[in-house]
Formats: structure tokens, C-alpha cells, sequence
């Protein structure tokens, strides 16, 4: 047998388990990680031993997310992010399930507008401005009072024309 072959597979397997568990005792929120680029952020975030609050605008989104049944530590919470009472429903499950908060992933965002971006309205610029940039850092300001040091926020809202 080649030497070099069992080096390298014993060398990635030494690098996967510690890997997979870096985020251990980590929480963390994703905003509309249902589907897309979310789910495969809240998918991958527990598989690195953290846990997970996912969110979406529907609630069945949240309860036909395939996250559970694949054994990983999730949770899920209705949240419209451009509404405050929203935000604060998922913050307080967060809390009140896992006592913490330590990672922020704002994913949640919208493109009013497709197209060349001469051709886009003042109006698509303000709603686009409004839920990316506004919504989510208000849900940022929401979660500061339950942070310390070292946490972390992850922007993905951010959508050009």
C-alpha cells in the first residue's frame, strides 16, 4: 500500500474531526434559512456543533425544513425581519431555549428589482435599501443587549440590480 494514500486519508480525517466540531457550545440565528444559501449555512453551522435557530415568513417553510430529521440540533421561529415584534419572537426563543446568542447570520433580503440598474426606480432603491440595510441592522441593535465579546455577525443581505 502507497504510504503517501494513507498519510493523506489519516491526515483528512484528523482535520474533519476537529473541524467538525469548532462552533461547539456556539448558537446561533439564521434569518431565512429555509431554502437557498440560509439553509446551507443552518445546515452546515450544527454540523460544525453549533445550534441552530432557523427562520422564514411562513411557518410551513420552517416546519418542511429538512434540518431535523438529518439529526442536527435545530429550532425554528416564524420571523418577518422588517418586523420588530418579529425579531423579538426570535430572539426570545433563542434565549429561552439555549440561554445565548453567539452568531448572527442576517440572510434574509429581497431584489425588488431585476434588470440593468439604470433602469431601476428610486422607489426599488429605497425598499431595497430599507429590508437589506435597515432590517438587518436593526436586528442586529435587537440581539446586542444579549451579547458579549467574541461574537459574531454575518451580513448576506446586501442585493445590487
Amino acid at each position: 500500500m502507497n504510504c503517501n494514500i494513507l498519510r493523506k486519508v489519516t491526515l483528512s480525517t484528523r482535520m474533519m474531526s476537529t473541524v467538525s466540531k469548532r462552533l461547539e457550545g456556539k448558537v446561533a440565528i439564521v434569518t431565512a434559512s429555509t431554502a437557498g444559501i440560509g439553509y446551507a449555512i443552518a445546515e452546515g453551522l450544527p454540523e460544525n456543533g453549533a445550534k441552530v435557530v432557523i427562520s422564514s415568513r411562513k411557518e410551513t417553510n420552517v416546519e418542511e425544513a429538512q434540518l431535523r430529521p438529518k439529526g442536527l440540533e435545530v429550532s425554528g421561529c416564524v420571523c418577518h425581519v422588517g418586523k420588530t415584534e418579529d425579531r423579538a419572537k426570535l430572539l426570545e426563543l433563542t434565549l429561552k431555549q439555549y440561554g445565548k446568542l453567539d452568531i448572527l447570520v442576517n440572510n434574509a433580503g429581497i431584489s425588488p428589482a431585476f434588470g440593468p440598474l439604470l433602469k431601476t426606480t428610486s422607489e426599488q432603491c429605497d425598499k431595497n435599501c430599507t429590508h437589506n440595510e435597515d432590517d438587518s441592522c436593526q436586528n442586529c441593535n435587537d440581539c446586542y443587549a444579549s451579547w458579549f465579546r467574541y461574537r459574531s455577525i454575518v451580513f448576506l443581505t446586501y442585493f445590487l440590480f
